[in-house]
């Protein structure tokens, strides 16, 4: 399951309605209906939901129950995943706003 349709399920399991989301993460109802609804990939957007209905980010790309360990990840990706685990949920928030900005300047072209 897509991380974003993990979302969706968690968010109708907790019967959040989207007026509530909306007010909890200051972002607008039309906002958040097309963040759902399109192929957006607004991990800032995502961010905000998760730190709203009281989820870690990262747990949308984990199958359910499953444990890092034993997913047929290449090292380096469990790795990365082990020792983001194990980080405060500060530091945890600190990588993620750090990867957002990393990923804009990257994908800017710069001018002469």
């Amino acid at each position: 399951m897509e991380p974003k349709e993990r979302l969706k399920e968690i968010i109708k399991r907790k019967r959040i309605k989207q007026e509530d989301l909306s007010k909890q993460t200051k972002i607008s109802q039309q906002s958040l209906s097309r963040f759902f609804n399109k192929s957006s990939k607004d991990f800032e957007k995502m961010n905000k939901i998760c730190q709203a209905i009281g989820i870690e980010p990262h747990d949308l790309w984990i199958p359910k129950g499953a444990q890092i360990e034993s997913m047929k990840l290449p090292d380096a990706t469990a790795n990365f995943l082990i020792a983001f685990n194990k980080l405060t949920p500060e530091l945890r928030d600190l990588l993620i706003d750090f990867t957002f900005r990393i990923s804009g300047l990257l994908g800017k072209k710069s001018t002469p």
